[in-house]
């Protein structure tokens, strides 16, 4: 068994990537790389991504929610906080 190592760019090139998953490939592991305004520690990071939601605020836009671990949770919409159970169409990416 050999691995790879891809460099996925945006969420829904990751929902491609892991809706073809085969006994042959599988994803084992997913790094997040957020910026320090993300994640609060003021420069970029990258951290093991342990789940991933997106759904949409009442203005239609798409929002995503990074798990990181069990204790941290980031959101690409900058300066908010968000309340996941507020979004509507929330899906579970991984």
């Amino acid at each position: 068994m050999w691995t790879r190592t891809m460099m996925i760019s945006d969420v829904d090139m990751l929902e491609e990537i892991l809706s073809q998953q085969t006994i042959d490939f599988v994803v084992t592991e997913i790094q997040v790389v957020t910026p320090g305004w993300m994640n609060k520690a003021g420069k970029w990071i990258m951290e093991g991504l342990s789940g991933l939601l997106v759904g949409y605020d009442t203005s239609g836009a798409r929002v995503c929610l990074h798990n990181i671990g069990d204790e941290k949770a980031y959101t690409d919409a900058p300066g908010c906080l968000v309340d996941p159970h507020s979004l509507k169409g929330l899906r579970v990416i991984f």
